[in-house]
């Protein structure tokens, strides 16, 4: 059996087949970059520094609900200047705010731990 082959995505069409796939197996990828192939089928993809993703860290005591609602203007506004008007926060379990996450405007995607990688 031969390996995968992994290829940039070339085209909207084929990032809207990737995504397909991957609902048709139940999984939930966002943004591909990339198409993971074997003998022509899809067999997966990945997102490779595509998602625009802000991680936050936020004293607990020193930071006030205020604080907060002017930090998220300042943190929309820089991702926007990014080019990334739609983006992602990652908020920990256990993160005060995670309880408040909806009444920012943001609704959460699935439930997954973030791992560090590379070399």
């Amino acid at each position: 059996m031969s390996f995968p082959i992994v290829r940039q995505i070339r085209c909207q069409e084929e990032a809207h087949a990737v995504l397909a796939a991957a609902r048709a197996n139940n999984d939930s990828l966002i943004h591909p970059t990339h198409c993971v192939t074997r003998n022509g089928e899809i067999i997966g993809a990945a997102s490779i520094g595509a998602v625009p993703l802000l991680l936050v860290w936020n004293h607990t005591e020193k930071v006030r609900a205020a604080d907060s609602l002017h930090l998220k203007r300042v943190y929309d506004a820089i991702m926007e200047t990014k080019g990334a008007p739609r983006h992602f926060v990652a908020c920990n379990q256990h993160s005060p705010y995670n309880a408040h996450m909806k009444r920012f405007g943001y609704q959460p995607i699935w439930t997954t731990e973030i791992f560090e990688g590379g070399t």
